[in-house]
């Protein structure tokens, strides 16, 4: 068979001499119209966006991944972990601060973001870094760290919690996890009872509405270490929230933590 002619489409450069054929890409071998995208990093065709033979190829990033043109090498971003936890701080609570006159502590919390691989490139220790799969609150003692007139111990004046889920709505779950994925992680929160101060100071909601729980309650958070694990398929709600389902694992003995008497 002889090969007549070789035609390069779609950015891809052909340049034959007399005995050899030069494939290659236009535009210092970049592929535009990716984005996000920075320079060197790397991106690759899989499948297609149709089933036609004419089909576009899908451009997908190859996370965590660059290629470095002073060594004509790629570079890998690798990170695992084994047990490691996050531990909320005042950084999480909404607004960088307490409300004292209700002492409700509100955290703002976005799951894929620290779960995700999104993380890979971003320092550990910074805003956007990993949290691991488990997390754990000490309700009392973050109060006491950061309201200097609280009182020790806090008795009747010991503050309540509340959890917003600040995932925007247009992130879906394959943008931080990959299609066909499902993803957990574990919430350890010590103190925060829900139960009514004699003071009159009361409890408002807990979890966030996405947030499900067996027999669609809302359990209580009691006076010791409640401890739940979250999964989530990627299911989106009626308001496109990602729904994450709550499953109880430890609360103090004898509590109701679905239908309390009080």
């Amino acid at each position: 068979m002889d090969l007549k002619t070789i035609k390069g489409t779609g950015g891809i450069q052909v340049t034959q001499t007399e005995n050899e054929i030069y494939i290659s890409y236009k535009d210092n071998k970049q592929i535009v119209g990716v984005t996000p995208a920075t320079k060197n990093q790397i991106a690759y065709m899989s499948g297609t966006a149709g089933n036609s033979a004419e089909a576009t190829p899908l451009v997908r990033g190859a996370t965590g991944f660059n290629y470095n043109p002073e060594h004509n090498t790629i570079n890998a971003v690798v990170r695992k972990y084994r047990e490691v936890g996050f531990r909320f701080g005042i950084t999480e609570v909404s607004g960088g601060s307490i409300n004292d006159s209700t002492r409700v502590i509100e955290f703002n919390v976005d799951p894929g973001l620290h779960l995700g691989t999104r993380y890979v490139r971003e320092d550990q220790y910074g805003p956007s870094g990993p949290w691991g799969n488990t997390w754990y609150i000490d309700v009392d003692q973050l109060y006491i760290s950061q309201v200097p007139l609280a009182a020790t111990p806090l008795g009747v004046s010991a503050p309540f919690i509340k959890i917003n889920d600040v995932t925007a709505t247009a992130d879906t779950f394959e943008h931080y996890f990959g299609s066909g994925r499902a993803t957990s992680f574990t919430l350890a929160i010590k103190g925060g009872s829900n139960k009514p101060r004699t003071d009159g100071k009361t409890c408002g909601i807990v979890w966030p509405q996405n947030w499900i729980f067996p027999y669609r309650e809302n359990p209580i958070l009691t006076t010791g270490l409640d401890v739940y694990q979250f999964y989530s398929l990627g299911k989106k709600d009626s308001e496109k929230r990602t729904v994450w389902y709550g499953v109880p694992l430890k609360s103090s003995s004898g509590t109701d933590i679905f239908f309390p008497t009080y």
